[in-house]
């Protein structure tokens, strides 16, 4: 009786254990990614390399593993030979919560042996994707550059070619607003070539500003008649910044509702004022760079 006891309970317990193990498997181990940042390798009628890629979003054997914010290292489960695919990822309009996966820029794709808990760091080159349309690239190196037309009516407030603060090369676009002179309102000229409907626009550029400042599009109906429309904003900023400005809602719309032959990339900006609605003594600079607008 004593030995039927002790088996019966040896086999509850070899029971439970197996059931423990069923309850809670082990474990897997991951191995690691580590991605430092992106480079970007632009060609010369594709304008400058500089970049503002935030994010990383990773694909492992097809499966989605996360967006990370760069730098980043971060576990994938899978081990042995993987492809892995990286999609470059950015602040949309400046605005951190708005990351995108920015679609003139190629992915990258690689294979890799996994081992559970190494780390293997990569160093992912870009470029721009060779069925984008460069719809202007200006870089203010050359005297006659693309912003040409004055809305405004005040030759003081145009797009000057400065040699100082310059973000690279040996020039950059510089305009100055002041008490006598508070406002800007100028354009590329004009444009007839169109985004195809429901496709990717975008504008890129490097600024640094001292005052708010709008970018948007003036277009042109039927008639001749010149509509704006204007919905992105830039606050001062102390440091030259990339900005990725998206303006595919803008065109879209524009190309769903409103027949328009020609449009301009625009800018303008107002001044700063006291409290009585003054404007301010002194004046306020707006850098302007590396200006791209791209589309599909």
């Amino acid at each position: 009786m004593k030995k039927y006891f002790f088996t019966l309970i040896m086999g509850l317990c070899l029971l439970l254990f197996a059931g423990c193990e069923v309850i809670n498997p082990p474990e897997e181990i991951p191995a690691y990614l580590h991605i430092k940042k992106f480079t970007v390798n632009s060609s010369p009628n594709k304008g400058g390399n500089s970049s503002a890629i935030t994010e990383a979003f990773v694909f492992v054997d097809n499966g989605f593993v996360g967006a990370y914010t760069l730098p980043a290292t971060f576990p994938v489960l899978k081990t042995g030979d993987q492809r892995i695919d990286i999609f470059t990822g950015i602040k949309d309009n400046g605005i951190d919560a708005t990351p995108e996966i920015y679609p003139f820029y190629t992915s990258v794709t690689l294979n890799l042996d996994l081992v559970a808990t190494e780390v293997d760091t990569i160093r992912p080159v870009v470029e721009y994707v060779e069925n984008a349309t460069f719809n202007i690239v200006e870089n203010f190196e050359n005297t006659l550059q693309i912003f040409r037309d004055d809305l405004d009516d005040d030759p003081e407030t145009f797009v000057n070619l400065t040699t100082e603060d310059v973000f690279e090369g040996q020039k950059s676009g510089v305009i100055v607003l002041s008490k006598d002179h508070p406002v800007l309102q100028v354009a590329t000229n004009r444009q007839s070539d169109k985004p195809a409907a429901n496709r990717e626009v975008y504008l890129e550029m490097d600024y640094k500003t001292e005052v708010i400042f709008e970018v948007g599009i003036f277009y042109y109906d039927v008639n001749g008649t010149r509509l704006a429309e204007f919905q992105h904003g830039l606050n001062p900023t102390t440091e030259w910044t990339k900005v990725y400005i998206n303006l595919s809602p803008e065109f879209n719309a524009l190309s769903e509702f409103v027949d328009f032959d020609e449009y301009q990339i625009g800018i303008r900006s107002l001044m700063e004022t006291d409290e009585s609605g003054n404007y301010l003594e002194g004046s306020r600079k707006i850098l302007l760079d590396n200006v791209k607008f791209i589309y599909f």
